[in-house]
């Protein structure tokens, strides 16, 4: 069956021969994965309708905006099935398989490809596959390598299955590693326990973790002029559909970014497409954690005040009509709203610890309903309506995440602005102790052993500590570490 994908601008891959349908591109790259984002819908809709023909001019008029995409060539070789046109589709799947279509259930299973499966090259390609994975991934380093030029140190998690491409030293390269691990390590344990994972090797990710200036540029290329216009708003991006991952900062967008990869992951082998709050309410999840003896878990967030502000002002969605948003409402109507009362009711399944019993009876029940409405009703025991009322309630009962560090509260004694992703940097010291170990310029990466990467994260972290605290303060100056002892004072 033709693919579908939930993804908004998916990234250009390697070019391949010219198609036939040449609609003139537009100039702004947003404009353009829009315009293809479109064809794809029809595409789908004409296939269903039986309209082979439209969907094949409408998924040539995509490759011609996105030279070499996977899904719209495999998609192309769906239609050459269902005409029965056993060779040209062959073709067409490994044209896809060497883009990076890495689908291999869905290879396996389409029915459309049930002659193509009979072909001696299909059965190579299958019985090697772990072959064309390693191969996809040094093609997909090397396209992404061209995308962003310049130095960009090299590392590999074999285990994780991740290229890391890294434009900070070392030590701060490594602290991003270890973020990734413990998303990772969470997930299986709270999220992922009760869903079995698939059978095949998961396909390697590349992680970009770029500098301001080569961020902007990718952005820029990648959203057009609206990239500059959003600013701080695109914090990163995972498009499934290439692989590639790249985040603006070490911190919050990574491990955002990262648990999108480990969804899509699971989502793929069970053969599923989960709608957008559950997307993005899960993997917004990990932006905001505590970790102390007790573990690592996610922990209230700016996002989560606004849902305090809704339910305070009577506007808070009932649960029911957040699962039944579209993508389209999701994202174009206001969509901090959504997006943060997404992550509020993943919270909430996470502090009540039915998290994983949630995600497994989703998965398990996907089929009869992918709201993953009834799976909260299994998971809490409850009907829905006193799932809403008790929700409600711990939302009122839920603390305020500092967002601003106010008069009386603790405080380093310190300008600091928001850095470059690696963590907030001194701008001022306004204290004035003439042993005081901090400089200007100092970037904070650490409180306490506690990973700092924007100054909304110091500012959340220090809400939890008192005046007259003392802190442990990790800071990069030049090219050097050190941590100094810091007694927090009154703002």
């Amino acid at each position: 069956m033709i693919a579908r994908t939930l993804a908004l601008c998916a990234a250009l891959v390697l070019a391949v021969a010219p198609a036939p349908a040449q609609p003139e591109r537009p100039r702004d790259p947003a404009l353009s994965a829009l315009a293809a984002r479109k064809m794809a819908d029809e595409a789908l809709a004409a296939f269903r309708a039986g309209d082979l023909d439209r969907a094949e001019a409408l998924l040539r008029d995509q490759l011609a905006l996105q030279p070499g995409h996977p899904t719209a060539l495999y998609n192309l070789a769906s239609v050459a099935a269902a005409r029965r046109q056993t060779a040209e589709a062959l073709e067409l799947l490994l044209d896809a398989v060497q883009q990076g279509f890495d689908d291999v259930r869905r290879l396996r299973t389409d029915p459309l490809l049930r002659r193509v499966r009979e072909e001696d090259r299909f059965k190579a390609l299958l019985e090697r596959w772990p072959d064309v994975l390693r191969l996809q991934a040094e093609n997909n380093l090397a396209a992404v390598r061209r995308l962003f030029p310049g130095s960009l140190e090299e590392s590999r998690d074999e285990e994780l299955r991740v290229i890391y491409l890294s434009a900070y030293d070392a030590v701060s390269t490594e602290q991003a590693r270890a973020e990734v691990t413990r998303v990772a390590a969470w997930a299986r344990a709270h999220v992922f326990a009760k869903a079995a994972p698939g059978p095949d090797p998961d396909p390697w990710v590349v992680v970009v973790l770029p500098q301001p200036p080569q961020f902007l540029a990718w952005a820029r290329g990648k959203y057009g002029d609206a990239a500059l216009s959003l600013g701080g708003a695109v914090g990163g991006e995972y498009d499934h559909s290439t692989k590639r991952l790249v985040s603006r900062d070490l911190g919050s967008s990574l491990r955002h970014e990262f648990m999108h990869v480990l969804h899509w992951r699971h989502v793929t082998a069970a053969g599923q497409l989960h709608p957008v709050w559950v997307m993005e309410g899960l993997c917004s999840l990990p932006e905001d954690y505590d970790a102390d003896a007790e573990g690592w878990r996610p922990a209230p967030s700016w996002r989560t005040n606004i849902s305090k502000r809704l339910e305070r002002a009577g506007k808070l969605t009932p649960i029911a009509e957040l699962a039944a948003l579209s993508q389209e409402r999701f994202i174009n109507d206001r969509p901090l709203s959504k997006y943060a009362q997404a992550r509020t009711l993943f919270l909430y399944l996470s502090q009540r610890g039915v998290l994983a019993e949630w995600y497994g009876a989703f998965v398990d029940g996907f089929e009869k309903d992918p709201r993953g409405v009834d799976a909260i009703e299994a998971a809490l025991g409850k009907p829905l309506k006193d799932v809403d009322k008790d929700y409600r309630a711990w939302l009122r009962a839920l603390p305020d995440a500092a967002e601003q560090i106010r008069p009386g509260m603790a405080s380093l004694g310190l300008e600091v602005v928001n850095g470059t992703g690696e963590g907030p940097i001194v701008a001022e010291i306004e204290r004035r102790e003439p042993d005081f170990p901090l400089s200007r310029g100092d970037v904070i990466v650490a409180l306490d052993d506690r990973p700092i990467n924007d100054l909304p994260e110091l500012v959340r972290v220090l809400g939890g500590y008192e005046p007259g605290d003392q802190v442990r303060l990790s800071v990069r100056r030049g090219h050097r570490r050190h941590e100094f002892p810091v007694r927090l004072v009154p703002r």
